[in-house]
């Protein structure tokens, strides 16, 4: 859930302004992100797509970066980056979700094309009760221009990789794990497409010496079969702008995502990762799990108690 002071000033943007005409063109955003067709400007092109981002996809990108990072946190309890550089900051939604989590950082730097996303995210961040985050440094600059920042502890590219092609894609991951001093994070939709391109950066990354925390248990090849994907879904609680932009009924809506997180340094991590939603019988608890050795489907009979317990507690994204 985005911090009060988000949600406060993501209202505040909302004054005087018509909802329908910000229903539209919430609607006509998403499905050029359904469709993964951005305009020639990308997929913003004006305020009222800006404020359509905010109201309509801000809050699910917000808990899909927060639940990424969270991986560094359990894998890493040690790891207490302090400088960031996001890169497509938007309206520095990674960089919330990271001052949230780490009271460590100190200097953060929003690399962000887009002069309309920079003032709205500046004025979403004016009112943080962290310091450094209202402190935080806008570059105007796009993702040609990654390989010249100044290095950080932890680099962040969420929700922007894939409006580049395959190609630019790795030469930008590649220039911004040069910059990564300890940890670097990737984020994308958890479409086919998106896990596809995260799948790539994965292998691009692992060539580069980087280890991977999360999701992969490993850094061996990928197993996952043609036809399927790897991707996590966040469940976000939608506020009432939220409902009144995107028309829903429901009190929340799941977010899928696809995200890879490496570190400079290897670090013992999970044996297992559940990969997809525990299938729950009166009689046993099914798991598809990813593994060292590869996919597993594992299944734990209601007579083994204390695992059976154990394993009923475990969620899609569950490590063991």
């Amino acid at each position: 859930m985005l911090p009060p002071y988000v949600s406060a000033a993501i209202e505040r943007q909302f004054e005087g302004v018509s909802r329908r005409q910000i229903a539209h063109a919430a609607a006509a955003l998403s499905s050029r992100y359904r469709d993964e067709m951005p305009g020639p400007d990308g997929f913003i092109s004006d305020l009222q797509d800006a404020l359509a981002y905010l109201a309509a996809r801000m809050p699910a990108t917000h808990g899909a970066i927060s639940r990424a990072l969270a991986t560094l946190v359990a894998s890493d309890p040690s790891l207490q980056p302090e400088t960031m550089l996001d890169l497509g900051a938007g309206p520095a939604t990674a960089a919330i979700a990271a001052a949230t989590r780490w009271p460590s950082i100190e200097r953060i730097r929003l690399l962000e094309p887009d002069a309309t996303m920079r003032s709205l995210g500046g004025q979403l961040i004016a009112t943080a009760p962290v310091a450094e985050l209202r402190n935080a440094r806008w570059i105007q600059a796009d993702l040609g221009q990654v390989a010249e920042q100044e290095p950080a502890d932890l680099v962040t590219a969420c929700y922007v990789l894939s409006e580049l092609g395959s190609g630019a894609a790795l030469e930008t991951v590649a220039a911004a794990w040069k910059l990564a001093k300890k940890a670097l994070v990737v984020v994308e939709p958890g479409t086919m497409a998106g896990f596809h391109l995260v799948k790539a950066i994965r292998a691009h990354l692992i060539e580069l010496g980087a280890h991977v925390v999360g999701p992969c248990p490993h850094d061996g090849p990928c197993p996952m079969q043609r036809g399927d994907w790897c991707h996590f879904t966040e469940r976000i609680a939608r506020s009432r702008l939220h409902r009144e932009i995107k028309g829903g009924t429901v009190g929340f809506e799941d977010e899928p995502y696809s995200y890879i997180a490496v570190t400079r340094t290897a670090t013992p991590g999970a044996s297992s990762r559940v990969l997809r939603a525990p299938r729950i019988t009166k009689s046993s608890v099914e798991l598809t799990l990813c593994t060292v050795d590869g996919i597993e489907r594992r299944t734990v009979p209601r007579g083994e108690r204390v695992a059976y317990r154990a394993a009923r507690r475990l969620r899609w994204g569950s490590t063991l």
